[in-house]
């Protein structure tokens, strides 16, 4: 199971590591219930964590710099293929950084240093709204483009990063104007929650 093949493009709909370890909603089923942990622990714990900032924002600091470090080094994980195989490396690759987010969004959530008071600007709340439907619609928007590599080798790559963000973006904000607010709004008009829920 380990030894499975890496994506093709070429075999789109052959088995591979990716589909497997990465694509599949049970190999991601424990960054689910981490960052459900996460959210529970912080909910329970938070209002008794009182930090400074100067101290909130050496904790914020530090968690980005380790997050980045975890998202490099898991980048090759390639080299570890030998000993876990390919579906193992892909796996560590996609998520090896998973715990160190965890631990970064618990801490920004305390809102306690400079970094997270900087992300409370408008522009980045909306952008981590649409979060959701940035990580549903970029996988499919980088398959299609590797699909269809040579209808596009005639634009520059820059032309063609920032095209991409701007679908992408386009895509993922009308799906949280268009979809995930509405939806929001019936299922808490039809099943009404006790209490407030804060966006952090």
């Amino acid at each position: 199971v380990m030894q499975i093949p890496a994506y093709d493009p070429n075999y789109s709909h052959d088995v591979s590591s990716a589909g497997i370890v990465y694509i599949n909603p049970l190999a991601n089923l424990f960054d689910f219930v981490l960052g459900m942990s996460a959210a529970f622990l912080w909910g329970k714990y938070s209002t008794a964590i009182k930090l400074d900032t100067t101290i909130g924002s050496i904790m914020e600091l530090v968690a980005v710099c380790i997050t980045l470090a975890a998202m490099y080094f898991t980048g090759f994980a390639f080299l570890l293929s030998g000993w876990i195989g390919t579906a193992g490396s892909a796996y560590v690759q996609h998520q090896g950084s998973t715990l160190f987010f965890a631990i970064l969004i618990s801490i920004m959530a305390l809102q306690s240093g400079f970094i997270s008071r900087f992300m409370q600007n408008r522009v980045f709340v909306l952008l981590g709204e649409a979060s959701y439907a940035i990580f549903l619609f970029h996988q499919l928007l980088l398959r299609f483009y590797v699909a269809n590599t040579d209808r596009f080798n005639f634009l520059p790559a820059s032309v063609l990063y920032g095209a991409f963000w701007a679908v992408l973006l386009l895509l993922s904000l009308s799906a949280l104007f268009l979809i995930e607010r509405p939806a929001r709004k019936f299922i808490m008009t039809v099943i009404p929650i006790k209490g407030t829920i804060s966006t952090v």
